[in-house]
């Protein structure tokens, strides 16, 4: 049987990924999951992840929280980094 973290894992994605694509659209952690290993498989996936932070950035900003807003940052950073393949110009 597999875990959350054994699909996690398989993924290809990291938590913060997938919290952000949990609080973006409402899912539960384990649909975020699912759809952050979409993401990364398909064409133009990376951009719209990109997108779905950019979003939470905007939301935390409205609501001042100001930590939210940062930690949401530093993903972005990393989700550029890791993911440059599908780097938008």
């Amino acid at each position: 049987m597999l875990t959350y973290e054994d699909c996690l894992e398989l993924s290809g994605s990291c938590q913060e990924e997938v919290d952000a694509i949990a609080e973006h659209d409402h899912l539960y952690a384990i649909q975020a999951l699912a759809e952050a290993a979409c993401l990364l498989q398909q064409r133009g996936g990376c951009q719209r992840l990109r997108q779905i932070i950019i979003d939470d950035i905007r939301k935390a900003q409205i609501r001042g929280d100001r930590d939210h807003e940062h930690a949401l940052r530093i993903l972005l950073t990393k989700v550029i980094r890791e993911h440059p393949q599908q780097r938008v110009a």
